[in-house]
């Protein structure tokens, strides 16, 4: 078994926004900066709360394997949105220095605590509950600002500001070391999704269906806003409008990097992939909890999927067929159309996080705990517990599960990062196991 990992340890534009480990490899390429000299690879990283830490994992993987290729760069331009904008932007800043930014990375979501992103003690708490009973009972006759949030994330902003060194972004851009990097949150006002991005080269802004890019420097607003989960965290100023989580109206999460000029890309997701082999008979009742009336908990969990994790499977799909739809095209019609061919590795846990948060929900502040209980047990709320439980023990087990999920796909990272082929792809190969990848003493 492997070892697990060690782990330690605004700015505002209101115009704008109006508008293979080397021993597991049988050659070495030569030093290079980059994958490969004719194309662009694009990170795309999804949401999910405390389970990005799962994406710094694979991350470690993925550099690894990276520099046994004599790869130090291995993506040219960055994207993210919710927790996968706390990512990017981290790696974004500490660009100078890739590996260095990934040991970081671990180190920095292997020690965080609850307290270091909520405030978790009972006067806050107890405030933020009389806030929304207060709201509720005055039949819209109360002026004031109303409650926002169940919960208070003002640490975050501090902790972002701490770890993150926002203007060495454009630093590293104008160094070469990116060339794009880009996160999303939901304006509340329009209902659109609004991709802030900083460009190494001039990017024309863009405007689809519900889909904007906004060229505007990234700081501490942009990413607490592309991390503010409805409901639970409050929305966030940015100029004169409010922002939430750029999953709520995210419908092509792969967007914002292939705008950016990525003609190839890897995907770090954050839910176990579920096949359907049979249509299931809906008079059978497979688990005992399947005949059971859904409690608010079990509603939530279905919603959190829906909104916040659902995209990034839909969009590889709707990718795969494009592809397949390029394939078809003869030479005269691909030169004519505006598709295009876009290569792809996609990395996704090969155990339930869910389950995992399960196992470590004790690990909870208490007042949190109970207020989850009072809406269903932690299996009706395992989701919801994953998205919340910034905690050591939970966080080192999701790093150290995308750390051996990156391993155990290689050759998969190697032929990807070394490969020419602009027709080459691979899907996922997530191996069976009955146990969580790579969890070990150390870990814990």
């Amino acid at each position: 078994m492997h070892q697990g990992i060690s782990c330690k340890g605004w700015h505002l534009s209101a115009n704008n926004v109006g508008a293979a480990l080397s021993t597991g490899l049988s050659e070495r390429r030569p030093s290079t900066a980059t994958s490969t000299a004719m194309s662009k690879t694009g990170l795309v990283l999804s949401g999910g709360g405390a389970r990005g830490a799962y994406q710094a994992g694979v991350l470690r993987g993925i550099f690894e394997v990276a520099a046994g290729l004599g790869i130090q760069r291995p993506f040219q331009i960055l994207t993210g949105v919710s927790a996968g904008a706390v990512n990017t932007a981290f790696l974004a800043a500490h660009a100078d220095n890739p590996t260095k930014a990934v040991k970081r990375l671990t180190d920095f979501w292997g020690s965080l605590h609850s307290a270091d992103v909520l405030k978790t003690d009972a006067c806050t708490l107890a405030q933020i509950g009389w806030q929304w009973a207060r709201d509720a009972v005055s039949g819209g006759t109360r002026r004031g600002p109303r409650a926002q949030a169940l919960l208070d994330t003002s640490p975050l902003a501090d902790l972002i500001r701490l770890h993150i060194p926002f203007d060495a972004i454009r630093r590293n851009l104008d160094a070469n070391h990116l060339e794009a990097v880009a996160v999303s949150a939901t304006d509340y006002t329009s209902m659109e999704c609004l991709s802030f991005y900083m460009a190494r080269r001039q990017v024309l802004p863009w405007h689809r269906s519900r889909r904007i890019g906004v060229d505007q420097n990234i700081g501490v607003a942009e990413v607490l806003a592309s991390a503010a989960i409805p409901i639970l965290f409050p929305p966030v100023p940015i100029g004169k409008r409010f922002f939430g989580d750029g999953c709520l109206r995210n419908s092509a999460p792969l967007s914002p990097a292939v705008h950016l000029g990525a003609d190839r890309l890897i995907v770090i997701g954050v839910r176990k992939a579920v096949g359907i082999d049979v249509i299931p008979n809906l008079d059978s009742v497979p688990h005992l909890e399947d005949s059971v009336q859904p409690s608010i908990a079990r509603i939530l969990n279905v919603i959190i999927n829906a909104v916040l994790l659902d995209a990034v499977d839909a969009d590889i799909e709707r990718l795969a067929r494009i592809n397949s739809t390029v394939d078809l095209l003869g030479r005269d019609a691909k030169s004519a159309t505006t598709l295009r061919y876009i290569d792809w590795l996609y990395f996704h846990p090969s155990v339930d996080i869910a389950q995992i948060a399960i196992e470590e929900a004790h690990s909870m502040p208490s007042l949190i705990r109970y207020l989850v209980a009072g809406i269903g047990t932690t299996a009706d709320a395992a989701d919801l517990v994953s998205y919340l439980l910034f905690e050591p023990a939970f966080c080192q087990r999701l790093l150290n599960l995308g750390y051996l999920d990156a391993l155990a796909r290689t050759n998969d990272i190697a032929n990807f990062l070394s490969s020419e082929d602009p027709h080459w792809s691979a899907e996922a190969k997530i191996p069976q196991t009955s146990e969580p990848w790579g969890f070990s003493e150390t870990a814990q």
